[in-house]
């Protein structure tokens, strides 16, 4: 699979929750008094900064599709349950994970984005899973690409960061995630620790995205 596909996939991944979960709600608006806390960040909403909490990006709701070719993995975050038939890959009212988000509007006109769940619904698939992950979403549609059996899944722990969301002037736009989670081993059986880290760069001269990292790893719990 060619670099090109493999972008293409995880960004079909972003746009995918759109497809089968986009509401017809306005985003919110933030609250006087936000429940969680962003370090180094004020006190208080502003005019310059707004917090919600909700799906991930506030009034829509997507999930994330990462893949590491290198380790044969594809790890899909946010479905908002475990069921992968119950979810906002397979229902158009199905949920999606919750998180606490932070936008900053900064004087250049850039948007930075921040988002962080504690409690994110995580799964790992083979990419081989069914003959082909990717080919399974090509031929029979997303929902039963999600439905293949796993290696893993459970919840866990989400950061995602994106530094000029409104894709303003001719800044780059460098966007990525971390997760990770112990989650039921559904292979061998107990549990087991899952880690992933991804960013991308998104080039508005050139109009193309780079893939830097995308690593999902997959350890004993206890170990090294």
């Amino acid at each position: 699979m060619g670099s090109t596909r493999l972008i293409a996939t995880i960004l079909l991944g972003l746009g995918a929750g759109v497809q089968f979960g986009c509401t017809d709600h306005d985003t919110p608006t933030a609250p006087a008094r936000p429940a969680y806390n962003f370090v180094n960040g004020p006190g208080n909403a502003g005019p310059y900064v707004v917090r919600v909490q909700g799906p991930f990006p506030p009034g829509f709701g997507y999930f994330l599709i990462g893949i590491d070719i290198a380790r044969n993995r594809l790890s899909v975050i946010g479905l908002g349950s475990l069921d992968p038939a119950q979810s906002s890959g397979c229902k158009p009212d199905g949920a999606f994970s919750i998180l606490d988000i932070q936008e900053v509007f900064t004087p250049s006109g850039a948007v930075k984005f921040l988002a962080d769940g504690q409690t994110v619904t995580q799964h790992v698939y083979a990419l081989d899973a069914g003959g082909g992950w990717l080919d399974v979403w090509d031929n029979t549609g997303l929902c039963d690409a999600l439905k293949l059996p796993r290696l893993a899944q459970g919840t866990g722990v989400f950061h995602y960061t994106e530094s000029n969301l409104s894709l303003s002037g001719k800044a780059p736009d460098s966007f990525g995630w971390r997760a990770q989670g112990t989650l039921d081993d559904l292979v061998n059986g107990g549990q087991i620790r899952y880690q992933e880290e991804a960013r991308l760069i998104f080039d508005q001269k050139s109009g193309s995205f780079r893939l830097f990292l995308d690593r999902i790893l997959l350890s004993p719990v206890g170990g090294p």
